[in-house]
Formats: C-alpha cells, sequence, structure tokens
C-alpha cells in the first residue's frame, strides 16, 4: 500500500477475528491490483498488449471510476500515465530527455483504451497505475467488511498509508481527530475531527528531486509529461467515503490555482495547505 497502514476497532465481536477479516481484504487488494507483483491482475493486463483481457466485475467497476476521474479532471487524473513514473527516477537527480518524455506520451491517455463485454485492450506499452484509486478502494472495502460483519455500530478508523474511512464516533461519541502532517516538520499542522466518512491527503512534498535549485514533485501531468507545480503543498479532503475524498483531493492538487474553485463545487469540506504553509479551511455543514 505504499506505507505504514493501521486499523482501530471497537466493537462488541472478538477483535483479533475482525482484524484477521480487514487485514486479508488489504492483501487481496494488493495482490490483485499493485502493478510491482508479478502474478498480479494489473501486471497481467499491462502485458496484455493490442488483445483483449478478460476483467471481473469489481476490475471493470475500478475502470469506470477512473473514467469518470479522468472526464472530470479533463483528462489530469489518468491511470493510463503509469509509463511516465519509469523515466521519472525520483531516487537519482537526473531529468528525463525530451525524446523520452514525448516517447511516453504517446502511450498515454484513458480514451486509448478499449473497455466491453470483451474485457480491456490497451496498446502496446501502456503502463496502468491503480495507485491513486486502489489504497483508497481498499480502505472503503475494509470498512464495509466491519459493518457487514459487526453491525453498524462498529467503530473502526482504517488508515492505509495516509487514506483513512472512519466507520462510526468513537465509543463515547466523539470525534476521531485525524491528524494532517506538517510538510517540512512531519508534525500535525492541523486536526480534522471526523464522525464517518473519509479523509486524504494529496501533496508534493513526500517525493521530489532538486536539481539546481529546482523542485520537481513526483506528481506528474499526464498531459505535458512533467511534474506539476502546484499552488498548494497539500490538500486534505473529507468525502462520504475514501474513494471519492482521494480522487478530490488529487485532482484539486493537478488543477493548481484552480483546484480551490474545484473543491468548492464539489462541497465537500477541505483543508488546503499552500507553498508558505498555511491552512485554508473550508467546512461544509
Amino acid at each position: 500500500m505504499g506505507g505504514p497502514c493501521e486499523i482501530s476497532i471497537w466493537s462488541a465481536h472478538e477483535p483479533k477475528n475482525l482484524f484477521d477479516l480487514v487485514i486479508k481484504e488489504a492483501q487481496r487488494l494488493e495482490n490483485k491490483y499493485s502493478r510491482y507483483l508479478d502474478d498480479s491482475v494489473l501486471t497481467q493486463i499491462n502485458r496484455s498488449d493490442d488483445r483483449f483481457f478478460g476483467i471481473d466485475e469489481e476490475t471493470k467497476a475500478l475502470f469506470g471510476y477512473a473514467k469518470t476521474c479522468y472526464e472530470l479532471s479533463d483528462g489530469l487524473f489518468d491511470i493510463t500515465s503509469g509509463v511516465l513514473k519509469e523515466i521519472w527516477d525520483f531516487k537519482t537527480n537526473r531529468l528525463p530527455s525530451k525524446a523520452q518524455i514525448e516517447n511516453c506520451l504517446s502511450k498515454v491517455g484513458f480514451e486509448k483504451l478499449i473497455i466491453d463485454d470483451r474485457g480491456i485492450c490497451k496498446p502496446k506499452g501502456m503502463q496502468i497505475d491503480f495507485g491513486g484509486i486502489v489504497k483508497e478502494y481498499a480502505a472503503d472495502c475494509m470498512a464495509n467488511l466491519l459493518l457487514k460483519q459487526a453491525g453498524s455500530d462498529v467503530s473502526a478508523l482504517i488508515n492505509m498509508a495516509g487514506d483513512v474511512y472512519v466507520t462510526n464516533p468513537q465509543p463515547d461519541n466523539q470525534y476521531w481527530q485525524v491528524a494532517i502532517t506538517h510538510p517540512l516538520t512531519k508534525n500535525a499542522i492541523a486536526l480534522l475531527p471526523v464522525m464517518r466518512g473519509g479523509v486524504t491527503t494529496s501533496g508534493d512534498y513526500e517525493r521530489f528531486i532538486e536539481i539546481n535549485g529546482e523542485r520537481y514533485s513526483h506528481l506528474l501531468n499526464p498531459k505535458t509529461g512533467w511534474p506539476i507545480r502546484s499552488t498548494w503543498a497539500s490538500v486534505s479532503v473529507v468525502g462520504p467515503n475514501a474513494v471519492v475524498a482521494g480522487s478530490a483531493s488529487t485532482i484539486a492538487m493537478l488543477q493548481g490555482n484552480n483546484g480551490r474553485n474545484w473543491l468548492d463545487e464539489l462541497e465537500l469540506p477541505y483543508l488546503l495547505v499552500n507553498q508558505a504553509f498555511n491552512c485554508i479551511v473550508n467546512k461544509q455543514e
């Protein structure tokens, strides 16, 4: 899942059984959709150039949601841009060449996919990456399993490497306090009180390279092949579930100056941290 995960559960049911249940679900989704595992479904899709690969309803639904994000973001949220991550190595201080970027861009574009009853067909060289969806989807699936197994009164916080789902208030009917990390100090810059729903944060400060005084974020614009230059150091969104919150925070980051207006139109609560590390909060009732 790309980072530390934690689960806190209060329930009248046997805690260990619930923990085993949700951990198994997280492992199932990682095994199915990680592009770094040789036998995952996603790896098999990425190897199936110019031919149809059969997919199940769960996978088809994820592609359907990714298409919605692609359209809502005017192409900025594009799961077909995985090939760009192969030329942007944030462990080195080297920039990709113009030729490398142009070659990759020819293999990017959700509109190039064909998805129908036969499955999915992608162009040769295209690499699909569910990294912007599956962690959040995993948090939602785990929460739904808890609610189904333990009943509607189960109180849990599921944190999948920073993507959070809260099922219900704490047992004393108090808010969960979800900390938002300061981009530099790594301490909490703010606390978001949440009763239920998803809380996710997208930022440009976790992975980057700096060359000749220029900072290059890991968040890439699939239209240009270059890292974005966002107004925001981080965007946190509270949504009805983690998938909605996660895609909203990522798209707002990618949109830069327009990100705040876009979130206002969605009418979702958010916390923005600008590049001067000042917080801007909009709390929708």
